[in-house]
């Protein structure tokens, strides 16, 4: 996606293979997003981005 100051950015694993930037349903391989994989600004600098993913449980309060 090219921003109005001419940056490009990367969703996914355009560019760099090791971003693991899918966002997964916990314990299926289904993905729900795409996270911010790489930053390319109007001179060909890059910044790459990397993300771990951990499956977290979320409850609900018992007094809702």
């Amino acid at each position: 996606m090219w921003t109005k100051r001419g940056q490009l950015r990367d969703y996914g694993a355009a560019g760099n293979p090791h971003a693991n930037a899918a966002i997964n349903a916990r314990g299926r391989p289904v993905i729900l997003s795409w996270a911010l994989s790489r930053i390319v600004d109007s001179v060909g600098k890059h910044m790459d981005f990397q993300y771990e993913q951990r499956d977290v449980e979320c409850r609900a309060p018992n007094n809702l």
